[in-house]
């Protein structure tokens, strides 16, 4: 049982009660217990103050937000969205300039050790960004309204103009923070929101929720709809990269989406609120877990002899769609 100081303490980060963002929201269907040192206790590996040997994917991503936030800002602009193909020369030349200033910006900040090998990827980035360009005139019914449009928290140079300081509930109950990579509009006047992602395409495809880990789309298409009062036929995941071979994976905004990101939602606020976040990684997450010092190496051989009956909300989360 848990005394009343203690569940008044884990009360305040139910998800009723204190902002997410939906990234954070994911570390859950990932492993619980990443959930409580990352977002709710609020333990960051140390600081490594050694430079860069490569380009770590945390920093890649930085880059490719940085660089295709500046590219749509600056077409915006100059009047150059929709992107065609009679201005995609143009577009091009913008893009190759915010891609070295965000590269000149992030050498400064993180020191690579080997410069070679830093603009090596700089130039592979460069390479999936054009390529990212390059596919905006196939679909010429979309244009480009707004580009990392956040909301909770301060509003500054590297987030849209239209940006608000507030949380933004959605489903009427759970307030969220964040950033939406892009919201496009249609020639039929209906919005979407896009969540680059660079990494690879996952299978089974992500069709609501994606077994908790891709929660973005349908989480930002609400936000959307309540920050801009237009209607949000829903998001979609663009694995911008040659190596996500630039798939589109569309995720719907209807009654049977929101139905299930509900469930996510109330099954993480019951865990957190319960105090059960237990060490129990979904296959192959402590391989790259920040947290393998807390854990050890053997949680994932351990977490299949724990109770099937207790893991049961979090093994639906990871059998949804």
């Amino acid at each position: 049982n848990i005394d009343m100081e203690a569940q008044l303490l884990l009360d305040r980060h139910g998800l009723r009660q204190r902002a997410y963002s939906p990234s954070t929201l994911q570390e859950f269907a990932a492993c619980p217990y990443r959930f409580a040192l990352k977002v709710v206790y609020g333990l960051r590996p140390s600081d490594r103050p050694e430079s860069l040997q490569r380009m770590d994917a945390l920093v890649r991503g930085l880059l490719f937000h940085r660089a295709a936030f500046g590219t749509v800002k600056r077409l915006r602009d100059r009047g150059l969205l929709p992107v065609t193909d009679q201005n995609l020369d143009a577009a091009l030349d913008i893009l190759d300039v915010q891609i070295e200033e965000a590269s000149n910006e992030y050498t400064a900040r993180y020191s690579p050790a080997l410069p070679a090998i830093w603009k090596a990827e700089v130039a592979m980035i460069r390479a999936d960004l054009r390529g990212w360009l390059r596919n905006m005139p196939t679909e010429p019914q979309w244009v480009p309204v707004s580009a990392e449009l956040a909301f909770g928290g301060p509003l500054d140079k590297d987030h849209d103009p239209g940006s608000v300081p507030d949380v933004v509930k959605v489903l009427d109950e759970f307030s969220v923070l964040g950033s939406i990579d892009l919201i496009e509009q249609g020639t039929h006047g209906v919005y979407r929101i896009t969540d680059y992602k660079t990494g690879r395409v996952p299978y089974p495809l992500p069709e609501m929720v994606g077994g908790g880990s891709y929660l973005q789309p349908l989480m930002y298409a609400l936000v959307a709809e309540a920050i801009l009062g237009g209607s949000v036929g829903g998001g979609r995941l663009q694995f911008a990269t040659m190596r996500g071979a630039y798939k589109s994976v569309p995720i719907y905004l209807n009654e049977y989406g929101k139905r299930g990101l509900r469930k996510v939602l109330d099954a993480i606020d019951s865990a957190v609120r319960n105090g059960f976040l237990p060490a129990a990684p979904r296959e192959g997450a402590c391989e790259y877990c920040d947290y393998v010092p807390v854990c050890g190496p053997y949680e994932e051989d351990r977490t299949r002899r724990k109770s099937s009956v207790e893991l049961k909300p979090l093994t639906q989360i990871r059998g949804m769609k």
